[in-house]
């Protein structure tokens, strides 16, 4: 029987594990978003593009995207139209603008967003990387851009970039849209929770993902009596409670693309009740409903979006290409990776829009490219 006391006692030892996390990895929030105006909160204009920075709804909180258009487009012609976001706990910022920019000079429009919490976009808890959500701030987008910038770009070629962690929501997008998209390409692309989930088992042994999955429980029970939110680091050395485990290599890639002063205070910070959703979420279930051609773009040494998944992925694609760099996963952003992929990415969406080959847009060295047949 449970008296008085043992029940005082339980009621105890339940409220501290939430208020005082036994997880010294755990970071207890709340994360303050900073409201200082940065480089990214402004336009541009260039010879080959303008950049406006542009609001839309979701959800009752504003996300921030930016807006690229090319210059020389002939009179009553519109662009395509490219919607981008970035992958995990992520901001456009960290080296999105460079592909608006290149896009541009490929003549297309690109309307690049940050999700809700992170960057210009509003939202609390900030640093709130969830699967659904992002979904439901790519569908804001898409509505946005039908529905208000019609006057200016051709909302008849919606075309969609992710990368990483948005690669996959890129195409479980491209999935739930179907005949509205006309062409995705996934770069390095998330594809498949459980196959991520059985490889960090695997890679940090069942105490590290336990202590994960009870972060995860301790950041919703705080959610539910009205506390901060808990977060887990974004990403950390080999060993370490993060979501993504890092040689120092890779850590040094991965920081390569981010600003000085980074928008909205970002900081290395996830919230924990991700532990919890990621291993359901599988956009490889998805993929054999998407109608619009897809290219895939793989590096050979990612250890976060191996190459092989990737390949299953394509293989399970109505119509898929996949492209492949010698590289690691954060290192596409920049040097001859980037300049091999993003003229791919031109490329691609130009013939997928019914637009000439790009003059001048054949890299002198081409990667790999494999073209795939989904199962009928």
């Amino acid at each position: 029987m449970i008296t008085s006391r043992v029940l005082t006692y339980l009621v105890i030892a339940v409220a501290g594990s939430v208020v005082l996390p036994w997880d010294t990895d755990v970071v207890p929030g709340p994360v303050l978003r900073d409201l200082a105006k940065t480089d990214s909160d402004a336009g541009q204009s260039a010879s080959t593009h303008t950049r406006e920075v542009l609001y839309f709804p979701c959800s009752g909180d504003r996300c921030q995207a930016w807006l690229y258009k090319p210059r020389g487009v002939a009179p009553g012609r519109k662009p395509p139209i490219v919607i981008a976001a970035h992958g995990l706990g992520a901001q456009k910022e960290f080296g999105l603008a460079e592909y608006g920019e290149r896009f541009a000079a490929g003549g297309l429009a690109s309307f690049i967003f940050d999700y809700r919490t992170f960057g210009g976009s509003e939202g609390e808890p900030r640093h709130w990387v969830s699967p659904q959500r992002h979904l439901q701030d790519w569908r804001s987008a898409y509505d946005y851009v039908i529905g208000q910038l019609g006057d200016t770009v051709d909302t008849s070629s919606v075309l969609l970039w992710g990368t990483s962690f948005g690669g996959g929501h890129a195409l479980t997008t491209a999935a739930q849209l179907k005949e509205n998209i006309t062409a995705v390409v996934a770069q390095v692309p998330f594809t498949d929770g459980k196959a991520s989930f059985a490889k960090s088992v695997k890679e940090r042994g069942y105490g590290r993902v336990v202590r994960a999955v009870t972060g995860g429980v301790h950041d919703i029970l705080r959610g539910a009596i009205g506390m901060p939110a808990a977060y887990y680091p974004l990403i950390g050395q080999l060993g370490e409670t993060s979501f993504m485990a890092l040689s120092q290599e890779e850590k040094d890639a991965y920081y390569a693309k981010h600003p000085a002063q980074k928008q909205g205070g970002w900081r290395n910070l996830a919230r924990c009740r991700l532990a919890l959703e990621v291993s359901a979420y599988r956009p490889i279930t998805s993929v054999p409903h998407i109608t619009a051609p897809v290219l895939y773009a793989a590096a050979t040494r990612d250890t976060l979006c191996p190459l092989e998944g990737v390949k299953v992925a394509a293989a399970a694609t109505p119509n898929a290409q996949l492209v492949t760099v010698d590289a690691g996963h954060f290192h596409v952003y920049s040097g001859e990776p980037f300049q091999y992929l993003a003229g791919k990415y031109v490329e691609f969406f130009r013939q997928a829009a019914g637009l000439p080959a790009e003059a001048g847009g054949e890299a002198e060295q081409q990667p790999q490219v494999m073209t795939f047949h989904g199962p009928s």
